[in-house]
């Protein structure tokens, strides 16, 4: 990302917000729209992944065989592991510890099988 200064405070902008193209102050949290020639296509392809992330929260069921199925949160596949065990991000999908997955990442896990959800017969 460009070094982008805040319009409001005058401080370096660092973070994104979950939706393309709009970028807030990590300091004074006010926020602002980048044009086209302040984006790079990385900048771009991190604030939609961002919002898929998010949409992802909002899908917190899903129905296998007519029966609504709470979906798992990453940090929870495997019972017998301990949060140590686990990366601060999910390595397919990049959610943090204790959010829902991307649909078809690779490491959510099907609530009925247990196995790899985009690759069980369950659904």
């Amino acid at each position: 990302m460009t070094k982008l200064r805040c319009s409001a405070c005058g401080r370096p902008v660092k973070a994104f917000m979950e939706c393309l193209g709009v970028i807030v102050c990590s300091k004074c949290g006010e926020g602002f729209e980048l044009s086209n020639d302040e984006m790079t296509e990385a900048d771009r392809w991190k604030a939609i992944w961002a919002g898929k992330i998010r949409a992802a929260q909002l899908v917190r069921k899903f129905s296998i065989d007519g029966v609504q199925r709470e979906r798992i949160r990453y940090g929870n596949e495997f019972p017998d592991w301990t949060i140590d065990e686990y990366r601060e991000t999910c390595h397919d999908c990049g959610v943090k510890l204790d959010q829902y997955h991307v649909a078809g990442c690779d490491v959510e896990v099907c609530p009925v099988c247990g196995g790899q959800l985009i690759s069980c017969d369950c659904r």
